[in-house]
C-alpha cells in the first residue's frame, strides 16, 4: 500500500516537473521574440523612428485598472446629494452687500499687495492707500 503511494507520487511529481518544463521552454520562446522585437525596434530607431516610437509606446502603457477598482470599492461610501438641497441655488444671486468691509478693511488689503502682484499699481496703491479706501468703498 506504501509501495503504491510513493509510486502515485513520483508518477504526479513527474507530470508535475514535465509541466513546468513546458510552461519554462514557452516563457523562453515569448522572451526570445521579444528580444527581436525590441532589438529590430532599436536597430530601425535612425531609418523609421515611427516603428520605434510605436514600440515604445506600446509598452509604456500602464496595463491596470486601478480606476475601475478604486470605484468599486468607494461606490459605497459616497451617497447621492439631497435634490432638496439644491432647489433655490438658482434663485439666489449674491450681492455686494451680502459682503460686510469697511474702508479700513480696504486699506488693510491694500497694504497686503506684494511688489510682484502683477497688473497692479502697488507703488500707487500704497501711497494713496487713505485717500482712495473712502471713494472706493462708497462704489
Amino acid at each position: 500500500m506504501q509501495r503504491l503511494k510513493l509510486s502515485s507520487t513520483l508518477i504526479n511529481t513527474k507530470k508535475l516537473l514535465n509541466t513546468l518544463h513546458g510552461v519554462e521552454i514557452n516563457i523562453q520562446d515569448i522572451l526570445t521574440v521579444s528580444r527581436k522585437q525590441e532589438e529590430k525596434a532599436i536597430a530601425a530607431i535612425k531609418e523609421n523612428p515611427k516603428f520605434f516610437y510605436k514600440y515604445a509606446a506600446k509598452y509604456s502603457k500602464p496595463k491596470s485598472n486601478i480606476g475601475t477598482l478604486i470605484d468599486e470599492q468607494y461606490e459605497s461610501v459616497f451617497s447621492q446629494p439631497d435634490p432638496k438641497c439644491f432647489q433655490n441655488l438658482n434663485e439666489y444671486k449674491p450681492q455686494l452687500t451680502d459682503f460686510i468691509f469697511s474702508h479700513v478693511d480696504i486699506e488693510k488689503a491694500i497694504e497686503k499687495l506684494r511688489s510682484n502682484s502683477a497688473g497692479h499699481p502697488y507703488i500707487l496703491l500704497k501711497k494713496c492707500k487713505l485717500s482712495l479706501s473712502k471713494p472706493t468703498y462708497s462704489l
